[in-house]
Parts: structure tokens; C-alpha cells; sequence
């Protein structure tokens, strides 16, 4: 299996003579319980056969989603989803783009709903269910964003999804519900000088002193008498020497090089470029996509069985709490 393979034209020989399911196929014929009850997101074209689609199977898996199905409603825009009448609908699948949901930054004339508006959706309809139910809540473009080396579009989307997770406190019982808030990883990003405290976090550090002394505004030099940002990464597209797309110094979104040289200087910057929302921020190494990093990431937790979510745990600990948060466990021992 690869996760590339979203559609059945993504296929190799091999998997497609086996009738392998592709992803998408997968989501529509998910067979435990009852299936999936609401999905939505982008990726419409893995759903759709050719050529409205990627499909080679003639397969319409947006109209098999709702045939057969009580009260089953597909929606392919926001205008659409916020129309919807959610109390007579008990599954929605949501394609919202051909492929990827757009940046946060760059949603806006997209029709696309906020994660927040998707997350509200999906709990109008899940939380009728009396026996509970399992949310997953993805801030995927976050990732995405850092590969890109653009801090700016990283950050948009960790506001929209700290904007969802509380729409969705807010709509939960605390005492009914656990919330887990996490990730998968962490990226190269990191934060460096001495800032004073107000200063721009995506601008240039200014009076770097570590005794907070200095409050002119003027930016900090390095070493070598040129202006650093507060945030760089280790690696990535935001390397300083010339590419095969852009010339030597500050590098703009989008950017996905195949050779660079190496730098003889770090870029003169100013305030208006290190602010703009397609600056890339400064990598150390010049990669085609920033990778992730290595360090630990937060885990969050609040609700019925929220206790055991503490400390320093490998990742699939948080697959076994919230197993056992649902009872399911027992079940099983039952």
C-alpha cells in the first residue's frame, strides 16, 4: 500500500489486477459498522471518473456514497454545506476542491468552508448518534505550509485550526466528551534572537539584546552586519543561493527547486519583505521541500479519561488511550 495512491488511476498493475481499493474506494466502502458517517475535505477528482475526474474505473464514488442510503447528502461547495439542512441529514461527504482545500490565506472567493465550518458540521450530525461518536479533526495544511518553507501560510492554518478545536469545545459536553489535541510530528522551524516583546513574529528581530535595553526598533544585525528574521529553518526551499527558479537571495512562495549553489551571502532584507505572506523564511541547507524534525510535540487532552494522557509517550499510546476512553477494550474482554 502507499499513501499515494488516492485513486485507482494512481494504481500499479499489480494492485489494480488484485482489485486492490484505492483510498478513495476505501472512505465509500469502509465496513465497519454501518461505514463512515460524514467526511469532507478537498480531493473530489479521486471521487469522480474521467474526465470530470482521476478515475479510470467509471466509478462515481460521490453518487455511490448516497444511493441507498437514508438521508445520505453529498456537498461540493460552502455556499452548499452552510444551505444544507443538517438536522434531516445523517451522512455528508464534502468534496470542496479537485485536490487540496487551499491555504487559509488563500481561501478567501474559493467557496470554501473554514475547518471550523466543517468541524460544526460534522458535530450536528454526529452527536444525535446516542452512542457517541469519533471525530477526527485534521489542520493538514499546516504541514504543507512548513514544506513549503512559508512560515506564514503554516501559521494562517494553525489559527484556523486552534479556531475549530474551540468551536468545538465550545459545542461538546466537557464532561462527556474527551478532547485530544496533537500532531504527528514537528518540522525545522525555529525561533532565535532577542526580540523585545510586541515584535512582529514573521518580521525582523529588532534590538536584539538579552537584557530587553535596547528598544530603538532598528533591526539586529548578524555578524556580518545584515537584518535576520525571528523564524528560519534548517532546510528547505528558503536557501539563499541562486536555483533553477529564482535568483540568489530571499526566495518567494511558491518554490520547489532541483539544484541550488551555494550561497555567498545572506540576503539584505527589510521589514516589507520578511512580513509578506510569500516570503520564505531562511534554510540553512536548500532542499526542494523543508523536512520534518525530530523533536517531541505537544498532546493535549480534556474530558472522561483525559488523566492518562500525560507525561512523555510514543505516539501510538494516544491510538490505545482513546480505545480505551470508548470502552471498546472491554468490550472486546466482554
Amino acid at each position: 500500500a502507499n499513501r499515494n495512491w488516492e485513486d485507482d488511476s494512481a494504481l500499479p498493475r499489480t494492485a489494480r489486477s488484485a482489485d486492490f481499493a484505492d483510498i478513495a474506494r476505501q472512505l465509500i466502502e469502509f465496513d465497519a459498522g454501518d461505514g463512515i458517517d460524514v467526511a469532507l475535505g478537498g480531493g473530489r477528482r479521486q471521487f469522480l471518473a474521467e474526465p470530470e475526474g482521476g478515475r479510470r474505473d467509471g466509478r462515481n464514488l460521490a453518487k455511490e456514497w448516497t444511493k441507498g442510503r437514508a438521508a445520505a447528502r453529498t456537498v461540493l461547495s460552502g455556499t452548499a454545506l452552510r444551505a444544507l439542512d443538517l438536522a434531516g441529514t445523517n451522512r455528508l461527504l464534502g468534496l470542496f476542491a479537485e485536490s487540496h482545500l487551499n491555504f487559509e490565506a488563500d481561501r478567501a472567493g474559493s467557496d470554501e468552508p473554514s475547518l471550523a465550518e466543517m468541524t460544526e458540521a460534522a458535530l450536528a450530525i454526529l452527536s444525535r448518534n446516542p452512542r457517541g461518536y469519533v471525530l477526527v479533526v485534521e489542520g493538514g495544511r499546516i504541514d504543507h505550509g512548513h514544506h513549503a518553507g512559508n512560515a506564514h501560510r503554516a501559521l494562517r492554518d494553525t489559527l484556523a485550526f486552534d479556531e475549530a478545536v474551540a468551536l468545538a469545545m465550545a459545542k461538546v459536553d466537557p464532561d462527556e466528551t474527551l478532547v485530544v489535541v496533537t500532531a504527528d510530528h514537528g518540522h525545522t522551524l525555529s525561533m532565535g534572537g532577542y526580540a523585545p516583546r510586541g515584535n512582529p513574529i514573521l518580521g525582523l528581530v529588532t534590538g536584539a539584546d538579552p537584557f530587553g535595553e535596547d528598544t530603538s526598533g532598528k533591526p539586529a544585525p548578524d555578524l556580518s552586519g545584515r537584518p535576520f528574521t525571528t523564524l528560519h529553518y534548517a532546510n528547505g526551499p528558503g536557501y539563499a543561493g541562486e536555483t533553477d527558479r529564482q535568483p540568489a537571495g530571499a526566495k518567494r512562495f511558491p518554490h520547489r527547486p532541483k539544484t541550488a549553489k551555494p550561497a555567498s551571502k545572506r540576503p539584505e532584507l527589510s521589514q516589507e519583505q520578511a512580513t509578506d505572506a510569500d516570503y520564505l523564511q531562511g534554510a540553512l541547507i536548500p532542499l526542494r521541500a523543508e523536512t520534518h524534525g525530530g523533536a517531541d510535540v505537544p498532546l493535549f487532552a480534556t474530558g472522561p479519561g483525559a488523566f492518562v494522557f500525560h507525561g512523555v509517550q510514543e505516539q501510538h499510546f494516544i491510538f490505545h488511550a482513546i480505545v480505551s476512553a470508548l470502552g471498546w477494550e472491554s468490550e472486546e474482554a466482554g
